[in-house]
């Protein structure tokens, strides 16, 4: 029985392509942790909160605990106690950040995210609105 169904699996090129996928992928089928971080970007930066239906504290520093998320992913972080945040594994393609305070979500579009990019980004968040201070763009070595 084993003999055919190995015999089965040669014969046919797509079930031979399917077998040699899973193989790299973890016991449940689901792509291993350093297939999902090659084929994935790094976002990172600093988020500044503005007055406009922004929350500050007494010193009028940004405030911590901003929520940064990528859009249709489970990926988010949260801003330390300086605004700074890292989000490793950011899927390739267009993507759409979200920064969330207590009162707002304000989206910011990222295009054209390649496998290995380091992305910083730092932004301005006023309400729902995002202004991006600076962005600097490079690739990791794999």
């Amino acid at each position: 029985m084993k003999h055919r169904a190995l015999s089965i699996l040669v014969r046919s090129p797509f079930l031979l392509l399917a077998a040699l996928l899973a193989a790299g992928c973890s016991s449940d089928g689901s792509p291993t942790e350093s297939q999902i971080q090659a084929a994935s970007a790094s976002l990172s930066g600093s988020v500044t909160l503005g007055s406009q239906g922004a929350v500050m504290n007494t010193t009028g520093e940004a405030s911590s605990g901003v929520t940064v998320r990528v859009q249709g992913t489970a990926l988010s972080t949260t801003t330390d106690a300086s605004g700074q945040f890292h989000l490793p594994g950011v899927p390739t393609g267009n993507q759409v950040v979200v920064f969330e305070t207590g009162q707002s979500a304000a989206p910011l579009s990222i295009q054209d995210i390649r496998p290995n990019e380091r992305i910083r980004v730092d932004v301005t968040v006023r309400g729902t609105s995002v202004t991006v201070d600076s962005m600097d763009r490079s690739s990791e070595d794999p």
